[in-house]
C-alpha cells in the first residue's frame, strides 16, 4: 500500500488542530488519539481506493479533506462552533450574506481556489512510499474505532460528564444513541442509577412550557377599556456592555430610561435571533421551537392579539423568515414590509420611515394597533457607508449603536409629535448581544455568556403596578397585563432561564437565580452540569436542574 507522506503529514496536523481543544483529562486524551488514528486510516484507505481509478481523483479527495478541516478549524477558532447541521443550515438561509456577512459568489471563488491550491502541491509532493499493507491500515482503522466507542460508551455509562464535554468538542465524532450502549453495558456493569450525572464528578466549565394564557376576549370595542398601542423596536445584535461602559454611545435611549424604565441587567434568553424572538413572543423557552417549526403551527402574542382585534405590522430591515420564524410568530393577517436595500443602514432608515408612517395610520382609527420595527444595521458585517471600512470590528460597532439611536429618536419624536406616546406601550431591545474577542471568541450563537445574552431593555408607558421584566420570557405577559387591566398579574420568575441557540433544539442551559448561576449541557434527555459543586452548593444545583426540567416541553 502505498501512502503520499505530504498528504499524511497534512492531514494528520490539521486533525491534530481541530481537536486539540478537546482533549480533556486522560479519558479525553485517548478519545481524541483513538477518534484521530481512526479518522486518518479511514483517508489512507479512501485515498488509496481512489488512486486505483484515478490519481487526478485522489489528490482531488485530498484537497476537499484538508479544505473542510481548515474550514472546521478556522469556524472553531473564531466562534466556538463547529462545522455541523446547524452551521450548515446557515449557508442555506435566505439572507446569508446580511446576516453573516458571506458573500456566496466569493466563498465559491476562495474554496475554488484553495482546492486547487492544495491539488497542485499534491501534485508537486514527493512519490508516496509503500509503508503498510491494505489489511494492516483497516484493522488500525477498526482497532482504533472500536476502542474509542467503547471507551466513549463505558464513560458516559458511568456518568462522565468530560466525555460529554470531549464528544461535543471534538469534529465528526459520532456514537450510537447512549440508550443502545448503556442497555448493553448495564449486563457487565452494576445497576447505575437512574441518572448517573446529576451526582457525578463534573468538569470544570470553560469559563418550555409557556405560562397558560387566557384566552383575550375581543379588545376592540370592549366596554370601558381603553385599547392601547404596543410598538416593539428590536435592533440585532446590541449587547449592554457597552452602553453601561459609556452611556453616551447611545444618548436616546439613556435619555428615554429617565422617563420610563431602561434595564441593561436583562437577558435575551437566547443567543441567536430564531431561539430569542420565539421565547420574546410567546414566553416559552425555545425548547419547543423545532415542534413549532416542522408543524408549522401559528403560537405565541401576536397572533393571539391579532385575533383580539389589534391591526399586526411589521417593518423588517432583513427579513425575519430567518429559520422559518416568520411561519411561527407572525399572524397571517399582519401587514409587512421587508428592507430590499443591499445596504442595511439604509433598510434601517426605511424601517423608520414605515414606522411611522404605521403611527400616523393608527392616529386615524380607533382600532389598536401592535407594530414591530426590526433593525439590523448593529448586527455584522456592518453598512459600508459608515466610511470606516478599516477600522476595527468593534469599533464599526459602536459607530452603529449610534446610528441606531439615531432612528430610535426619530422614533419617538414621532411619538409625541402624534400625540400618541401617552396611549402607547413601548418596547425598545435586542434579540441578542454579541462577542468581540473577550475570552477568545466573535460573533454569537456559541455560549451563553453575558456578552451575547445581556441586552438592554427600554420600557415606556407600562402600568406602575408591573414589575419590571428580567428576561424575553417575561414579556407576553407585560403586554398582556397593559392591555387587559383587569387580568390578574403574573409576576416574573424569580430564575432567569438560558437556552444555547442550536438549529431545532438548544444543547445547553443556564439558570441564574438567588443562589448563583448553574450551567448545563444537555444531551439525550439528560442535564448534565458544567461547573463542580459539593454539599450545599450541589443541592442548589440540583434544585436549578429540577426547576429548569419544569420549563423544558
Amino acid at each position: 500500500m502505498r501512502i503520499n507522506v505530504f498528504e499524511v503529514a497534512i492531514i494528520g496536523l490539521l486533525l491534530m488542530a481541530v481537536s486539540a481543544g478537546a482533549v480533556s483529562g486522560f479519558t479525553g486524551l485517548l478519545l481524541v488519539i483513538g477518534h484521530l488514528t481512526a479518522l486518518l486510516t479511514l483517508f489512507i484507505i479512501v485515498r488509496n481506493l481512489t488512486a486505483k481509478i484515478s490519481n487526478k481523483a485522489a489528490r482531488l479527495l485530498f484537497a476537499l479533506v484538508s479544505l473542510v478541516l481548515i474550514v472546521e478549524t478556522s469556524i472553531q477558532f473564531l466562534t466556538g462552533l463547529h462545522l455541523n447541521w446547524f452551521v450548515l443550515s446557515l449557508l442555506m438561509e435566505g439572507g446569508l450574506r446580511q446576516n453573516t456577512g458571506l458573500s456566496p459568489s466569493l466563498g465559491i471563488a476562495a474554496i475554488l481556489l484553495m482546492v486547487a491550491s492544495l491539488y497542485w502541491l499534491s501534485a508537486k509532493a514527493a512519490a508516496a512510499f509503500k509503508l503498510f499493507t491494505m489489511p494492516r491500515v483497516i484493522a488500525i482503522g477498526l482497532a482504533s474505532l472500536i476502542s474509542t466507542q467503547f471507551i466513549y460508551a463505558v464513560a458516559y455509562y458511568h456518568g462522565s460528564t468530560n466525555a460529554v464535554h470531549v464528544r461535543r468538542s471534538m469534529p465528526f465524532f459520532w456514537t450510537p444513541h447512549p440508550y443502545q450502549s448503556n442497555k448493553l453495558l448495564g449486563y457487565v456493569f452494576p445497576d447505575r442509577g437512574e441518572n448517573p450525572f446529576s451526582l457525578s464528578k463534573i468538569r470544570d466549565s470553560d469559563t418550555g412550557f409557556a405560562p397558560e394564557r387566557v384566552a383575550l376576549a375581543s379588545i376592540h370595542g370592549r366596554a370601558g377599556a381603553s385599547p392601547s398601542n404596543i410598538l416593539i423596536i428590536v435592533t440585532d445584535s446590541l449587547r449592554s456592555k457597552d452602553i453601561r461602559q459609556n452611556p453616551g454611545l447611545a444618548p436616546t435611549l439613556t435619555a428615554a430610561g429617565q422617563i420610563g424604565q431602561l434595564s441593561l441587567d436583562y437577558y435575551s434568553v437566547s443567543n441567536c435571533t430564531h431561539f430569542s424572538l420565539y421565547s420574546m413572543f410567546t414566553g416559552a423557552l425555545p425548547t419547543s421551537y423545532g415542534t413549532a417549526r416542522s408543524q408549522k403551527r401559528k403560537t405565541g402574542i401576536l397572533p393571539e392579539i391579532s385575533a383580539a382585534g389589534y391591526s399586526v405590522s411589521s417593518a423588517e430591515s432583513v427579513s425575519l423568515d430567518w429559520y422559518d420564524l416568520s411561519d411561527i410568530i407572525l399572524p397571517e393577517t399582519i401587514q409587512r414590509w421587508v428592507g430590499e436595500d443591499e445596504d442595511t443602514l439604509e433598510n434601517d432608515r426605511q424601517v423608520t420611515t414605515k414606522t411611522l408612517e404605521q403611527l400616523a395610520a393608527w392616529q386615524q382609527t380607533e382600532t389598536p394597533g401592535l407594530h414591530l420595527a426590526y433593525y439590523h444595521g448593529t448586527h455584522f458585517p456592518y453598512s459600508e457607508t459608515l466610511g470606516q471600512s478599516a477600522a476595527p470590528n468593534l469599533d464599526q460597532y459602536k459607530m452603529a449603536i449610534g446610528l441606531f439611536d439615531t432612528e430610535l429618536a426619530k422614533i419617538l419624536a414621532g411619538l409625541d409629535e402624534l400625540g400618541l406616546s401617552n396611549d402607547t406601550l413601548v418596547i425598545v431591545t435586542s434579540d441578542h448581544g454579541e462577542e468581540f474577542f473577550e475570552d477568545g471568541r466573535v460573533g454569537h450563537a456559541s455560549r451563553l455568556s453575558n456578552e451575547q445574552v445581556q441586552v438592554p431593555l427600554l420600557i415606556l408607558g407600562a402600568p406602575d403596578r408591573l414589575s419590571k421584566p428580567r428576561s424575553h420570557n417575561d414579556i407576553p405577559e407585560l403586554i398582556y397585563a397593559t392591555i387587559d387591566p383587569t387580568r390578574p398579574i403574573i409576576q416574573p420568575s424569580e430564575a432567569i432561564y438560558l437556552a444555547n441557540c442550536g438549529y431545532d433544539f438548544p444543547g445547553a442551559f443556564s439558570v441564574i437565580n438567588a443562589n448563583g448561576r448553574y450551567d448545563f449541557e444537555f444531551d439525550n434527555g439528560y442535564l448534565i452540569p458544567m461547573d463542580p459543586q459539593n454539599g450545599d452548593k450541589q443541592a442548589n444545583m440540583c434544585k436549578a436542574a429540577k426547576d429548569l426540567l419544569s420549563q423544558i416541553r
